[in-house]
């Protein structure tokens, strides 16, 4: 084992954030991943903690977190930032759109963005790529990275086609080339805050179905937008990030605020949805309650 090897493996033992290790040992994102893949196939598979405050932790873990995709330390007044449909590589990409998001969630402190999907364009006649490894690489070029800012990812249709057509498995190609970008799974996913959660789903779904499995339920594929409160269920539908519009619904983005009762479960949420022209602007703001059961 080399020393470098060592010194991050110590770091993972003390449980350093992901900041904390790469000030300490003066090395990059690229570095740090060489390393810790190094040391999987030694035999030790660190995960990610993730908290409130945008802290992310590399951890050993001693036991199966059922939890996987969990942020932890939730309080009161906890933003999200929501995007979905960026297709990257494809003719109707908007790489401004995607950078004014995440300016406007920079300046708003929000830590966790949330991903709902077709994050590139896959190898289709829209496509601007011939070679798929080559469409991932220019989208993790382009995808913007801030500190303390994570990206939860679900991989959309135009993700897995990649994996269909080619065997190319995009989730491990993004966790080995980005550190603040999670893959949460295909077509579905889950974070869990507190003792709740909000799942995440790229497909068409029609309007006025209930979705109980979660309270709220982000809903990316339709390239639409709005909210629907079904028996104490919110559907939210998530605007594309991209020029691919459908029934009119312009390009935007959602801001989530989020507080908790004292059982740590989510008791109001306000979607902020914002449409991109020369600057972010808001198009409505809504408050939901949830009936506490």
């Amino acid at each position: 084992m080399t020393i470098l090897q060592k010194e991050v493996l110590d770091c993972l033992k003390n449980n350093l954030t992901i900041s904390e290790i790469k000030n300490k040992l003066n090395i990059n994102d690229n570095s740090l991943l060489q390393v810790l893949h190094s040391l999987e196939n030694k035999g030790y598979s660190p995960i990610k903690e993730y908290y409130a405050s945008g802290k992310v932790k590399l951890i050993l873990p001693k036991e199966k977190n059922n939890n996987k995709f969990e942020i932890k330390d939730i309080s009161s007044n906890f933003k999200l930032g929501v995007i979905s449909d960026s297709h990257y590589g494809s003719d109707y990409e908007r790489e401004d759109y995607i950078d004014k998001a995440m300016n406007y969630f920079d300046k708003g402190n929000i830590s966790y963005v949330i991903h709902g999907g077709d994050f590139i364009e896959g190898i289709t006649n829209n496509s601007k790529f011939k070679n798929i490894d080559n469409e991932v690489k220019y989208a993790l070029k382009r995808y913007p990275k801030r500190d303390n800012m994570t990206t939860f990812l679900t991989l959309g249709d135009h993700d897995y086609l990649s994996f269909q057509k080619d065997g190319y498995n995009i989730e491990n190609i993004i966790e080995n080339k980005r550190l603040d970008i999670t893959p949460i799974g295909t077509k579905k996913g889950k974070i869990h805050l507190g003792n709740d959660s909000i799942g995440v789903i790229h497909k068409s779904v029609k309007k006025n179905k209930s979705i109980y499995e979660d309270k709220i339920t982000l809903i990316g594929h339709s390239h639409s937008s709005g909210c629907e409160m079904l028996e104490n269920h919110l559907n939210i539908y998530i605007p594309p990030i991209s020029d691919i519009i459908i029934r009119g619904f312009a390009p935007g983005f959602i801001v989530l605020f989020l507080d908790f009762n004292n059982n740590k479960k989510i008791q109001t949420v306000c979607v902020r949805r914002m449409v991109i022209e020369n600057q972010p602007l808001i198009a409505t703001e809504d408050t939901y309650q949830f009936v506490k059961k």
